[in-house]
């Protein structure tokens, strides 16, 4: 799969069918609700890919989000003769998405100069950083944190906010497991956005799908009392942002927006509250940036499990790893299914599906029916190849959820 360091899409719904005897497949469904269970924590350094790197070192300094010190190491590394390119390739793309969630798109490019990025093979575009180098983005708040914004659900049950841009108001989509924000086309024609005349680019969606986007920037978007100065988005053609009929979105705000706050989502009252982070760091951490989102979880049986968390993925999906975590007990039924996402919808591939299926976020249980597989390639990054993508069906069937990936900890509003 081809990843943008701009802009990574975590967005689909199901479109399922079964293979020859066109049996209609259940919906998911998910419940979470609390129990008792106790379960461990330990790093996942050992699951971090390429472990030929040799480097447990960097590895560590990602799970503890110290990503200083994982920028500045990295950079020891690339300087290194004792590694591959490909290995080298994989810390410089790492880099520049930690610089890009952070919008300093000028460290990117002297890093380009300094580092000599062009004999690499990295997954950005130069015409984009360019651009984007231009503008400086800063985050004003008209009141001190904490910040509660409004929140609502989409017809595909993902998270929403209202945004203000040149006193026109549209319907966002909150979607943490994209590394940039994005605006429609229509959406464009009705503001005042500097947008590039580079070369328009392309770009990998959820659907794995190849599609066009333009480099913008919106001087003033505003999110209750949070204003977001010259920031940094693609455009992208409203049929590309259809995902069914009368599912349209007018844009996405992606992780950047959160990824320095502690983030609560109460679903109960419909609020996103934006606090500090607070100075307590758990000693059992599991909650991780590591190129993407990553939630640990536990089976019934004690073995670790590690997923994507995406709020722009209306429902939950496994992937085909995790059945050698899994006993016998489980039942296992052969799909074939469609995705539909930005950028359209997939071929119909082979998948499968677990008609009960639990798993466990410390002491609370989170109940899957019918949960199906992802693409083949589904939740992978360069860094780490996830066991599934927890979407925003969790989060929409209990009271809310609380992270913060500074602190390293997500956990369920009891």
């Amino acid at each position: 799969m081809k990843l943008s360091t701009i802009i990574i899409f975590g967005i689909f719904m199901s479109l399922a069918q079964t293979g020859k005897c066109q049996e209609k497949i259940p919906p998911t469904s998910v419940h979470v609700s609390n129990n008792d269970s106790k379960h461990t924590n330990e790093y996942l350094e050992n699951r971090i890919l390429g472990s030929e790197l040799n480097t447990p070192s960097l590895a560590r300094f990602l799970i503890t989000a110290q990503y200083d010190r994982f920028i500045e190491k990295g950079l020891e590394f690339i300087q290194s003769n004792s590694i591959k390119k490909e290995e080298k390739e994989t810390i410089l793309n790492t880099i520049i998405s930690i610089h890009s969630l952070r919008y300093e798109y000028q460290d990117i490019s002297d890093l380009r100069e300094e580092y000599h990025l062009d004999k690499y093979n990295l997954s950005l575009n130069w015409n984009e950083i360019d651009f984007f180098k231009q503008y400086t983005t800063k985050v004003e708040l008209e009141k001190t944190l904490p910040i509660k914004l409004p929140l609502k659900w989409s017809i595909a049950k993902t998270p929403m906010v209202e945004v203000e841009i040149d006193g026109q108001k549209f319907s966002f989509w909150l979607d943490i497991g994209a590394s940039g924000s994005v605006i429609s086309s229509t959406v464009a024609n009705k503001i005042n956005a500097i947008e590039s005349n580079v070369k328009i680019t392309e770009s990998a969606g959820s659907t794995d799908n190849v599609f066009s986007v333009k480099p913008a920037i919106i001087q003033n978007l505003a999110i209750g009392e949070i204003t977001l100065k010259n920031l940094p988005v693609a455009i992208i053609d409203i049929k590309e942002l259809t995902l069914a009929p009368g599912i349209t979105i007018d844009g996405i705000i992606g992780l950047p927006f959160l990824f320095d706050y502690t983030t609560t989502i109460d679903n109960e009252k419909s609020i996103l509250t934006l606090s500090r982070n607070e100075k307590y760091i758990p000693t059992q951490k599991n909650f991780f940036w590591i190129g993407y989102p990553i939630l640990e979880l536990h089976l019934l049986n004690g073995n670790k499990t590690y997923w994507g968390f995406d709020t722009g993925a209306g429902t939950s999906r496994i992937k085909d790893g995790l059945l050698q975590k899994l006993d016998s007990t489980y039942q296992i039924k052969p799909i074939q299914i469609k995705e539909s996402g930005v950028g359209g919808l997939t071929d119909k591939f082979q998948s499968f599906m677990l008609p009960d299926f639990t798993i466990f976020c410390k002491d609370i249980p989170i109940v899957f029916k019918n949960i199906k597989s992802t693409t083949p390639e589904g939740v992978r990054t360069e860094l780490i190849d996830a066991d599934g993508k927890i979407g925003s069906d969790v989060v929409y069937h209990s009271k809310g959820v609380k992270f913060s990936f500074n602190q390293g900890f997500f956990k369920f509003i009891e």
